[in-house]
């Protein structure tokens, strides 16, 4: 559960960074959209009244009857907006005068807004600064259309304190919903990887038990998706070890009883030879004929042995040259006919008039129609024929062996040619034989068939490339 937890904190840890990356990028950009919105409201609000001021103060310099400074006092006097913003006129001094609060206003010794409202020819000024209490706070300063009087120019300022709480307010909304965000995702993961871990750890522990030889262990399947799709194949993964644990188990008591039968036999006449120096002829010769052919017997069966482990670790090799196939095939069934006599089993060859070369191993070739040709007559019944057919078609060349044996079952049919495997266990035999047989014919670009139906006999069908005619020439 070690590795589950990990991938669970891997997953959790990666999500996270991403969908928090996301929401402080977003939240960060809605605040500033946020702030940015309500700062152009409260600047262009403060922005109209000053140009309101700042024709009233035009049409006050305008008119000869009236006196500029006093009407200009009574304008701060009756400043409507008061509430939401503090009008202050500066003297020539660029000090406050009065204002529109009632209260000795505090201005800031630069009044940045002052100087740009002197050097602009619309005789206006704005500037945003903090006060001293702290507070973002935007001044527009409108500049006095005359020279004659105290009053340099009226400064409207506006606290934008309200706008900082609004924007405070809903940045604090913005952050508890991206909390929420955040949960609902935290939750809805562990519950999509609940859903994932829980079957994981099913595989993983029916995993281990199969590792540790507990072949008989299954998956229950509940799952109709990929994870149903790992079930399942773990499930085939079993049964497949179970039955090469099946087959491995008999093939080794095959082989036991293969190796200790000849080992007997030549165990039994040797010493039987040594201890009776005075047998006869008759008897020397019959032991001695035994020994030479179990020691023949073992020798197949350790050739069987070396060419499956140098299949099993991709060591198994093919001379490939021209060479004759009838041929081998003739000296194949030299080898059998005395034995197929001595069993009552008839041969019946039917010999082609002539078969073209094929590029092969000549060894291999023969290996495989020795092996064919040893489990027909091995299963085949005494009094029954073994029918050999050799022919060439189409630039292919069929070698077909038949016999009249017991035949294969259709449940072992398809497994005949996997290594260890034995439909009957009654025979002798590794169950070596054919997989060595379809890995020779493969390498040589043939095919390897076995038809067979139980009780009535079994058909081979090997085929070999005929070499072309531009390969002879060469």
């Amino acid at each position: 559960m070690i590795k589950v937890q990990k991938i669970t904190k891997r997953w959790l840890m990666r999500s996270f960074i991403i969908i928090v990356a996301a929401l402080v990028a977003i939240e960060a950009l809605v605040i500033f959209i946020t702030k940015d919105s309500y700062y152009n409201s409260a600047q262009q609000a403060v922005k109209t009244r000053a140009s309101v001021i700042q024709n009233t103060l035009d049409s006050y310099a305008s008119d000869a009857d009236l006196d500029f400074s006093e009407r200009t006092r009574s304008l701060i006097e009756n400043f409507s907006d008061r509430n939401r913003m503090e009008l202050v006129a500066i003297d020539r001094n660029k000090k406050p005068m009065m204002s529109s609060s009632g209260f000795q206003p505090q201005l800031d010794s630069s009044l940045p807004d002052l100087v740009l409202a002197l050097k602009s020819d619309s005789r206006m000024g704005e500037s945003l600064h903090k006060s001293e209490s702290g507070e973002n706070v935007y001044c527009v300063t409108v500049v006095s259309p005359t020279q004659t009087g105290d009053i340099l120019a009226l400064r409207l300022m506006a606290s934008l304190e309200p706008a900082d709480r609004q924007i405070m307010r809903l940045a604090l909304i913005y952050i508890a919903i991206g909390l929420a965000i955040v949960g609902f995702i935290l939750l809805s993961n562990l519950v999509f990887l609940h859903s994932i871990i829980k079957p994981v750890a099913e595989v993983e522990k029916t995993a281990r038990r199969i590792a540790g030889g507990d072949f008989d262990v299954r998956i229950d399947n509940k799952y109709n998706d990929e994870m149903g799709d790992l079930c399942d194949i773990i499930n085939y993964m079993a049964d497949e070890l179970s039955q090469s644990e099946n087959m491995k188990n008999e093939f080794i008591s095959s082989v036991s009883h293969e190796l200790r039968t000849p080992l007997t036999a030549i165990r039994g006449w040797g010493e039987t030879l040594a201890d009776d120096v005075n047998c006869n002829k008759s008897m020397r010769q019959k032991g001695l004929k035994v020994i030479v052919n179990e020691t023949e017997r073992l020798s197949s069966i350790v050739e069987d042995l070396l060419d499956f482990s140098k299949i099993q670790s991709g060591r198994f090799t093919i001379k490939k040259e021209k060479m004759d196939i009838l041929a081998e095939l003739e000296e194949a069934l030299l080898a059998f006919s005395e034995k197929a006599k001595r069993e009552g089993i008839n041969i019946e060859y039917n010999e082609p008039q002539m078969l073209s070369a094929i590029e092969g191993d000549r060894n291999r070739v023969r290996q495989v129609f020795v092996n064919v040709l040893d489990n027909a007559i091995k299963y085949s019944e005494p009094d029954s024929t073994v029918k050999v057919t050799a022919k060439e078609e189409y630039g292919v060349i069929y070698v077909i062996v038949e016999d009249e044996g017991c035949g294969i079952s259709p449940e072992d049919l398809p497994k005949i040619k996997k290594r260890f495997y034995k439909a009957n266990h009654t025979k002798r035999g590794s169950g070596i034989g054919l997989a060595v047989v379809d890995e020779i014919v493969t390498m040589l670009g043939g095919t390897f068939e076995i038809k067979s139906q139980l009780g009535v006999g079994t058909s081979v069908t090997l085929t070999f490339p005929a070499m072309r005619e531009e390969a002879k020439e060469e």
